[in-house]
């Protein structure tokens, strides 16, 4: 058996003639700052959020410069961010890495707390077991894979992950008996290994050995010498080297091996040097044999990168291996060497425990992965295939993870010099499809589709409660776990500003009553309120009035509806544009707009009034920022009349029904109100006449809601109350002076819960759910404090309003607050 070379590790600047370059002895390693050894500062420590990739720039990542080139900190920011109820495990721990190489130094402070004791597993390991490097290249392949991070000297990308210090038979190592692939793959696995990094290769005249070297140009893959490089011929025989590499692999070892390096001086661009080592295709040899499926996904090479991202001038290419290749930095990588030094080195295996530090990297904040619905090997690897195996799954849809999420280089897509790209460790921890919600009864919903445009009766509370809230999403892609806090399940839209916009009181300050009234016969009147340009407030409305009799009228209206408002029993104060607050708006009809109506209306000898009314129109769009109209339809009955000579009184009894609506909110997904709501009201107000110059009016309603159920995921209680209360002072002054105090707190949620149920963790495979209970009622309480007064000319067409208005937590936002002050001075022509 003939024994390998390493391919990599030569000097910084010296890489294209030393590594790969066919010589029997390793290269010498250079020093980077001092002969024999690299010393670094420990200028930086961690501090401050761990979700944010600063948090990791110490002086042990900044001691590497290669981390950054695979965004590794960007990487461990983002599993930070998954917390445990993923899964997720930082670092690559309870990952192991065999280091199968020349040895590795288990006195090295980088490294001594996470290389496994021997035979630590029970199971017989001495034989290919060492903690010692009378080499140097098994060290730094180590620390670059697996250093510890320990805040001194540098750490490797998988700084939690445990070495398993393999002896391969490479020249100058620690181990000179011939020992088959095979044999150290089924070691690895057999000792807790899910990675096994192979930086080593045969080598040819100055440059390593590829396929056409034994098999001919445009070799046959199937070529039996080709095997020989590998595992042997397929062979029924469990002590072969074939069998024992199938058991390894179906234990869910996954091989990272390097491309190969050539002295580009000596040799230069050959079409050998454009295909990896023959060890690098392995898929390609067994493609015919019973091997196959286990290699595929579980077979990695890798090729060496120069520090602005391109082919490093010593690394062969990806080949014909190009849909199993990646690309990963392989330049003066920096790491741990016997001794307890450090040193710069160069080579395809440098960059190859790259790869398998980020395949333990991933694997550790992935325990769920599964391979993606189009991948060729998804068949073998559903739960009830006679050949399922979970860890073998498992490394399959980490390693599709890690091919994916690679940064493109070269010709677009998968070439055959970079394989399938950079590898891209903040992509590969990243969302590669889209967002998931799963419910506990199996349903999958898109995260985007879960939104809730939010009216301001119920405020920012729903937002607030949700903030300290945090649930599982999987990947549409292959089920990776993200945790995002459960405000994602609002709109991403606009909500009701928090700013108060200030030109709807202006627009109610100006509006002015413009109708006319056409009497077509006795019974039959036309009145019409025409849009008023100037005052866009005032929008068109339509009403046919027929009188039926004596006491009693039947109308049809068409367009925007008035809000209501009382009128004094004197006839001199309406409030309709005497006021700029929202005071005694009635409730059902601020749900409204533009629509049409039937009223009834009958007046009775004691000078009382029943008023019956229905209504159907669109939201206002100063309750509901809702993109597209929402309609309502109302019903209510209202009966006025005198209790004294100076107090009226009402009684008001209503309806509405939400066709997609919940108080004029509106939800999709799992805030779905598209079965719409309920809502019963009653309502009483009060006129009292204190003297032939004061009035005191005063409202107060109450709504009482019942929602359709949402679904699976979102419960809410049956019965959700909400309120509003007007009262003011009308004063009749002299000299044609009216002055106004208004008070009013518009329709507010009082009370009303829901529940939502929600993935929060993973049991093995499993989610758990746990049910978050949520107060609607909001934090908030938006009140309305106006002073009015107006005086008008008796002589000249000449009048003059101003409206002080203070308004505390407007929308029922704690301490959005605002006082608004209108001066109106009207001139009639």
């Amino acid at each position: 058996m003939n024994s390998w070379l390493l391919i990599g590790g030569s000097a910084t600047g010296l890489a294209a003639s030393l590594a790969g370059a066919g010589s029997s002895n390793s290269p010498e390693p250079a020093s980077f700052t001092q002969p024999g050894n690299t010393e670094f500062s420990d200028n930086f420590r961690e501090q401050g959020d761990a979700t944010s990739p600063s948090f990791y720039q110490t002086s042990e990542y900044l001691n590497r410069t290669d981390l950054d080139t695979i965004k590794a900190k960007e990487a461990y920011a983002n599993i930070a961010a998954f917390n445990s109820s993923t899964g997720a495990l930082q670092g690559g721990a309870g990952i192991t890495i065999a280091i199968l190489d020349t040895g590795v130094d288990a006195t090295h402070p980088d490294l001594n707390e996470n290389i496994l004791p021997p035979c630590e597993t029970g199971l017989p390991c001495s034989e290919h077991y060492s903690i010692s490097d009378p080499n140097g290249h098994g060290t730094h392949v180590a620390g670059i894979a697996a250093a510890e991070k320990n805040t001194s000297g540098i750490h490797g990308v998988a700084f939690n992950a445990r070495i398993l210090p393999g002896c391969a038979y490479v020249r100058g190592g620690c181990y000179q008996e011939p020992v088959g692939n095979g044999e150290l793959m089924l070691w690895s696995a057999s000792n807790g290994a899910s990675v096994a990094n192979m930086s080593y290769a045969f080598t040819q005249g100055g440059r390593t050995k590829v396929a056409s070297d034994i098999a001919g140009p445009n070799p046959d893959y199937n070529h039996d010498e080709l095997k020989n490089h590998l595992f042997g011929s397929e062979s029924e025989d469990a002590a072969s080297d074939y069998q024992q590499a199938r058991a390894a692999l179906q234990q869910g070892l996954v091989t990272i091996v390097a491309a190969g390096n050539f002295d580009h001086y000596l040799v230069g661009n050959t079409p050998e040097t454009e295909q990896p080592s023959v060890m690098s295709m392995a898929p390609l040899i067994y493609a015919d044999s019973s091997i196959k499926h286990d290699l595929d996904y579980q077979w990695l090479t890798v090729i060496n990168t120069n520090n602005q991202g391109g082919r490093a001038l010593s690394s062969h290419a990806c080949g014909d291996a190009a849909e199993f290749c990646i690309s990963a930095p392989g330049s003066a990588v920096t790491s741990t060497y016997p001794g307890g030094s450090y040193q710069p080195l160069s080579g395809t295996s440098m960059a190859t425990p790259q790869v398998s530090g980020a395949f333990a990297l991933v694997a550790a904040a992935f325990p769920n992965l599964k391979l993606p619905s189009d991948n060729r090997q998804r068949d073998v690897c559903q739960q009830g295939h006679p050949r399922y195996n979970r860890n073998q799954c498992h490394s399959k849809a980490v390693v599709n993870r890690l091919l994916t999420s690679a940064t493109d280089l070269g010709v677009e897509g998968t070439d055959s010099v970079y394989g399938r790209g950079l590898l891209n460790l903040d992509a590969a921890t990243s969302l590669i499809g889209t967002a998931q919600l799963h419910t506990s009864s199996g349903t999958t919903l898109r995260l985007g589709e879960n939104q809730l445009d939010h009216s301001f009766i119920l405020g920012n509370e729903i937002e607030k409660q949700l903030s300290g809230i945090h649930f599982i999403v999987v990947d549409s892609y292959d089920n990776a776990g993200f945790i995002y806090p459960a405000t994602y399940l609002l709109s991403n839209g606009d909500q009701n500003p928090t700013v108060i916009d200030s030109s709807t009181y202006l627009r109610r300050s100006l509006g002015k009553d413009r109708s006319y009234t056409a009497h077509i016969n006795e019974n039959l009147s036309f009145n019409v309120n025409p849009f008023d340009q100037v005052h866009s407030q005032i929008q068109a409305h339509y009403k046919l009035k027929y009188s039926l009799g004596p006491n009693t009228s039947l109308s049809i209206g068409y367009g925007n509806k008035n809000y209501g408002s009382f009128t004094s029993s004197s006839g001199h104060t309406s409030l309709d544009h005497f006021h700029i607050s929202q005071a005694f708006h009635h409730p059902l009809a601020h749900f409204q707009t533009h629509g049409h109506s039937v009223q009834y209306k009958y007046h009775f000898p004691d000078k009382s009034v029943l008023t019956a009314e229905t209504y159907h129109g669109k939201v206002s769009e100063n309750i509901s920022a809702h993109s597209s109209p929402l309609s309502t339809t109302t019903m209510s009955i209202n009966l006025t009349r005198p209790i004294t000579k100076d107090i009226t009184g009402s009684f008001v009894l209503g309806g509405m029904r939400e066709n997609k609506s919940l108080l004029a909110s509106h939800g999709s997904g799992i805030w779905s109100t598209a079965n719409g709501s309920s809502t019963m009201l009653i309502g009483t107000r009060i006129h009292y006449q204190l003297s032939p110059s004061l009035q005191l009016l005063m409202s107060y309603y109450q709504l009482s809601t019942e929602p359709e159920q949402f679904s699976e995921l979102l419960e809410i209680s049956d019965d959700i109350i909400a309120n509003a209360f007007s009262s003011g002072l009308l004063i009749q002054g002299n000299d044609h002076w009216e002055y106004g105090l208004l008070i009013t707190q518009p329709t507010r949620l009082q009370s009303g819960e829901a529940a939502l149920d929600l993935p929060v963790r993973y049991n093995n495979d499993e989610l758990s759910y746990q049910k978050f209970n949520i107060n609607l009622e909001p934090g908030g309480h938006h009140m309305e404090y106006e002073l009015v007064a107006t005086w008008s000319s008796e002589k000249h067409p000449l009048s003059f309003k101003i409206n002080l208005l203070k308004i505390t937590d407007h929308g029922n936002i704690p301490d959005n607050d605002d006082t608004i002050a209108l001066l109106n001075l009207s001139f009639a022509f």
